[in-house]
């Protein structure tokens, strides 16, 4: 995987960054991971309560992207590649899954405050 050739702007915006002949990724991987992300957010939205989310989302995307040739090797082995892209989709889905948890965390620690009336202080008083 190495960088395209012959993009003025984008050349532009990376020069500070490629040190040394840095790879990077294709269109083709950031599309496939930008479809990864949304059926991560699908999945979460339209299911709310799954037990093991990690493990119920790998196995339906490592099923979907045995299918995609992107992500082939030389190495044909089929158990060979479903260990990688299990590896793939967990160290890519787990950090999705937390930011969800810390939002939905965050706004039902917001709505238990406001939840019930304060008493008044008057009452508090007497």
């Amino acid at each position: 995987v190495e960088k395209a050739k012959g993009n003025a702007p984008v050349d532009g915006l990376i020069a500070y960054q490629d040190r040394g002949g840095l790879k990077y990724p294709t269109k083709e991987l950031v599309s496939l991971l930008m479809g990864l992300k949304r059926f991560v957010d699908i999945m979460l939205f339209h299911r709310k309560a799954i037990e093991k989310p990690l493990e119920t989302s790998v196995k339906h995307a490592v099923g979907v992207l045995m299918d995609i040739p992107i992500l082939v090797c030389r190495n044909r082995d089929a158990g060979h590649r479903k260990m990688f892209l299990e590896l793939l989709c967990r160290k890519f889905i787990k950090p999705l899954l937390s930011n969800h948890a810390l939002n939905v965390t965050d706004k039902n620690s917001i709505v238990k405050l406001y939840g019930k009336k304060p008493q008044s202080r008057k009452l508090l008083k007497l």
